[in-house]
């Protein structure tokens, strides 16, 4: 940062040494107890994630929540259209798949070029209520904690990062930035699809699906000649 006059704190923030020592407070701040942690090693070790592989976030279902900013849905195609010049480029052909959406685990079976891998757990479908309000899906916040817990591990496994921007995406990558050397920030390549367009009513919605969960919430959808 000795090129800047005046360095305020959000440059140290979004500076390499900044989110190092970000994720390492993080990291402290969050320490898991030894159980945890031999709980999330076992899972991780079971869990067998083959080498290279890329981590692609796909989240859907409640990004239509917002009144006035809102996410698009896109289809997993748009995801590895925007991540396919590195997959190719890295050798890349196992993916490890996070997303809170079980129509995205079906879209895989037309890529069958990949080698799709992803957790158990229970996923939301759009012809079915939805409660987002139920943040333990499974019933047992201790089993949703460790799942959560060993994604992210297993996401530091994987050299590329392929998704929307969220904070649980962001996460993610912080983990794949650091634990997967265990001693210094080393950031692997990322492909981000920009999902945030202001929502005006008449913006092209690359997937009908968007207005089915907007109409579930009452509100407003994209007009049938947008698509």
């Amino acid at each position: 940062l000795a090129h800047k006059p005046v360095v305020r704190l959000w440059d140290i923030h979004n500076d390499a040494t900044g989110e190092l020592y970000n994720f390492l407070l993080y990291s402290y701040a969050t320490r898991m107890r030894y159980w945890l942690r031999q709980e999330v090693k076992r899972r991780v070790a079971e869990f067998n994630l083959k080498q290279p592989c890329a981590v692609m976030h796909v989240r859907q279902n409640d990004i239509a929540l917002h009144d006035n900013w809102r996410r698009f849905y896109y289809p997993l195609k748009a995801y590895i259209e925007k991540g396919k010049d590195a997959l190719d480029a890295m050798g890349i052909h196992t993916i490890l798949l996070m997303t809170d959406s079980a129509e995205v685990l079906d879209e895989t079976k037309a890529h069958r070029e990949y080698q799709w891998r992803w957790m158990e757990k229970y996923r939301f479908r759009r012809d079915r209520p939805i409660k987002f309000e139920n943040q333990f899906p499974s019933g047992s916040p201790k089993e949703e904690t460790i799942a959560l817990l060993t994604l992210y591990h297993l996401a530091s496994e994987c050299r590329l990062f392929i998704g929307g921007v969220s904070g649980f995406g962001t996460l993610a990558y912080r983990y794949q930035c650091l634990l997967h050397t265990k001693n210094i920030w080393d950031c692997p390549p990322v492909r981000v699809l920009d999902q945030h367009k202001a929502y005006n009513g008449t913006h092209a919605n690359p997937d009908p699906r968007h207005n089915a969960s907007s109409e579930h919430y009452k509100k407003h959808v994209v007009p049938a000649a947008a698509h």
